[in-house]
């Protein structure tokens, strides 16, 4: 068992983490409880067959038949559970005393280790310890007259027409627990409130009667607290009032994985009655991600000819629109395999273990969800640098300044956006075509605010090659709610994301030369090829700024300087600057060159689709034997030398490990001879009868050989 510590809003939290026969051990324990523990109805966690889905169910049917809903949360419940009572409740059951032992020792060998009261976090025994701890709580509010009670681990829910708070809290009390006073509400009949991440709201409810007619307490939860219902409720009104344009914007906004099918069958009729067949068609190919081609043969079948040419207009122009969720999130998804997502409750960004999906982005755009990303990636590289200015309360000032830096941006050859960011603020958005350095970024950055006055104004860079926390990295995905003041950010010169211009880092030659007059005294062969070939010193800086280089560009580079004077060398000085650098492959590589350097013709060909081949401008005097390539500018005596020195250390190589071969197989007939030979002793003779012949053992001056007589 290890402990470690997690921080969150100034709160320590300490997790236990197991290793394989421990967790293996607190799971046959959790079994055996499981078997023996029968816990009420009004326990919705951690229980097979139960969730809070059917918890939100139960509350909604039973909602309306009372005054009060008492809402709230036991303070620290897993740290707050004490020990000692929570084995008297295992000792007062039915389990065997060998499992309490069992029990019983596990949690005072993690006390130790907690150091502090409760049970652990991360162990797979205390999500069944904690329903345990309540059982009798649980019970006596189960019983307990006019009060419909529901518990989800600490969240709890008391449907009531008295105020009992007082009672809950004394019988909590009972058990060393007390509420929470900032999550604890009392909300009177009719009023809204939420309730394990859903939002129960009476007047939705009267929505969907439009859509049945009749009771809605069969209807799955998930169809009208789902977290865009508002979009759900405006499509129902849309199809109700006949408004077409209204019904194509909201369809590409709802989630229909979270909406019943009997819902959906219910919109779908509806649809056909009010707008038409093509409409209540396209709702299957969203919904139902039934095939274009399906539902116009299947309309065509029907000689609805005009119908099938409609749904194809219609469904060209919501494809559209789906497809920009995509394309929004291929802008902005740099492989991270996380993102964060705003918790109001909270007040703050929590990270979700998730890569980034469409229908992420879908929620963000439609103002369900506020997501955030970090900028770079775990290897120190970004595809996208951001301005953040800031100017408190001078919004103009912070545009002026945001103009500022677009221009100079645009002065440097590159393309930058202004994004308003909701509050108090602009945002400067460039995008690149791949993904380099953050260092090499915050150069750039450094230079264009150099070149801009700021005044009293905070203009900050993301991302930033040194933070203190991760966050400090992350920023808010455009054109979503500001978590405060909930108003929408906005680009004021892009009107479609999928437009944006990706730049190409510019490599400045003059800023890049110090790095190559460094190598200069040490590496002076690399030197005048890198200084003299463009394409070289190209592929040399990119791989600097990216820290990274495609298949082709590192051949070209092994193929060159392995030709030139302590060429290998460079080699592994340059790569290991990069972080696909090993040296094993490298010299693997090494050892595969060819007996010639590349040749410029060759460099060409892998680099077609570039544009590097248009700064190609060297040109050479050929002599007898030469062909264009960039070790010409290097010392061109030892062109064929280098070659022969690398084919050497190669033919050298294949010797060795032949010599070695050779002297293994030596050893192995020297042991077989003398096994031989002692075969012979035993037998007392010098010669046997084999399949051809026979086989002879001569002594010469001590000296035993063998000799095959064949029989013709």
């Amino acid at each position: 068992m290890k402990c470690f510590s997690l921080f969150r809003k100034n709160k320590q939290r300490k997790i236990i983490i197991y290793d394989e026969k421990e967790k293996i051990e607190r799971i046959k324990l959790k079994k055996k409880l499981e078997k023996t523990f029968i816990f009420n109805e009004c326990v919705y966690s951690f229980i097979k067959g139960r969730s809070a889905r059917d918890a939100i169910k139960d509350v909604i049917n039973n909602v309306n038949k009372f005054e009060y809903v008492i809402k709230c949360d036991i303070e620290d419940y897993f740290g707050s559970i004490n020990i000692e009572k929570l084995i008297k409740i295992l000792e007062k059951s039915k389990l065997e005393n060998y499992y309490i032992n069992k029990i019983k020792k596990i949690l005072i060998d993690e006390q130790m280790i907690l150091k502090n009261g409760g049970i652990a976090l991360g162990s797979p025994l205390s999500p069944i310890l904690s329903n345990i701890y309540l059982i009798d709580f649980d019970e006596y509010f189960s019983n307990y007259k006019e009060v419909k009670y529901f518990r989800f681990c600490d969240d709890m829910l008391f449907l009531c027409n008295k105020n009992i708070l007082d009672i809950i809290s004394e019988k909590l009390n009972l058990l060393d627990l007390k509420l929470s006073s900032s999550k604890t509400k009392i909300i009177t009949k009719g009023d809204s409130f939420d309730f394990l991440g859903y939002v129960i709201n009476i007047s939705e409810c009267k929505v969907m009667k439009y859509m049945d007619n009749k009771k809605i307490n069969e209807i799955d939860a998930r169809g009208y607290f789902a977290e865009d219902s508002d979009d759900f409720i405006g499509l129902v009104n849309s199809i109700k009032h006949c408004n077409k344009q209204r019904f194509i914007e909201l369809i590409t906004k709802i989630d229909f994985n979270i909406i019943s099918s009997n819902i959906i069958e219910k919109i779908i009729n509806n649809a056909e009655k009010t707008l038409g067949i093509e409409f209540a068609k396209l709702i299957e190919v969203v919904s139902k991600h039934k095939e274009k081609e399906q539902v116009i043969e299947e309309l065509v079948e029907q000689n609805q000819f005009s119908a099938a040419a409609r749904f194809e207009e219609l469904y060209l122009e919501v494809k559209a629109k789906l497809e920009y969720f995509s394309k929004f999130r291929c802008i902005f998804d740099n492989g991270n395999n996380f993102y964060y997502v705003f918790d109001e409750k909270l007040n703050e960004y929590l990270k979700i273990n998730n890569k980034i999906e469409d229908n992420i982005i879908k929620q963000h755009l439609n103002g369900n969800i506020i997501v955030s990303i970090k900028l770079e990636k775990i290897n120190g590289t970004s595809n996208v640098l951001v301005f953040d200015i800031d100017c408190k309360d001078n919004l103009e000032e912070a545009y002026n300044i945001a103009k500022d830096i677009k221009i100079t941006l645009k002065n440097k050859g590159y393309t930058g956006y202004i994004e308003f960011s909701g509050k108090k603020g602009y945002h400067v958005w460039v995008f690149f075509d791949d993904f380099y350095s953050v260092k090499i970024l915050n150069k750039l950055a450094e230079e264009i605010i150099k070149n801009v006055d700021v005044k009293n104004c905070i203009v900050e860079i993301k991302p930033r090659e040194t933070v203190l926390v991760e966050t400090e990295n992350c920023i808010k995905l455009p054109l979503g709610i500001h978590p405060i003041t909930k108003k929408r950010s906005t680009f004021l010169d892009l009107d479609d994301i999928s437009d944006v211009v990706k730049n190409t880092f510019i490599l400045e030659i003059e800023k890049s030369s110090e790095w190559i007059e460094n190598i200069k005294e040490k590496y002076p062969e690399a030197y005048k090829v890198i200084k003299n070939c463009e394409v070289i010193k190209r592929i040399i800086l990119l791989g600097l700024n990216k820290r990274s280089l495609s298949h082709f560009d590192r051949l070209i580079l092994l193929y060159n300087f392995v030709f030139i004077d302590k060429g290998i060398e460079f080699l592994h000085f340059y790569m290991s600057n990069l972080d696909n650098y090993s040296y094993n492959i490298t010299e693997k590589y090494i050892s595969r060159a060819p007996e010639r350097p590349i040749s410029c013709k060759k460099i060409k060909e892998y680099l077609k689709d570039t544009n590097y081949v248009d700064v190609c401008d060297c040109k050479f005097d050929i002599t007898d034997g030469f062909y264009p390539t960039p070790i010409l500018h290097s010392d061109a005596s030892s062109f064929s030398n280098q070659a022969l020195i690398i084919k050497a250390k190669s033919f050298f190589k294949e010797l060795n490990e032949l010599k070695a071969e050779r002297e293994e197989l030596d050893k192995k007939i020297k042991s077989i001879e003398k096994k031989l030979n002692n075969v012979f002793n035993i037998m007392n003779t010098d010669e046997i009868s084999i399949e051809i012949g026979k086989l002879k053992r001569v002594n010469k001056d001590g000296n035993i050989s063998w000799i095959v007589e064949i029989d013709f």
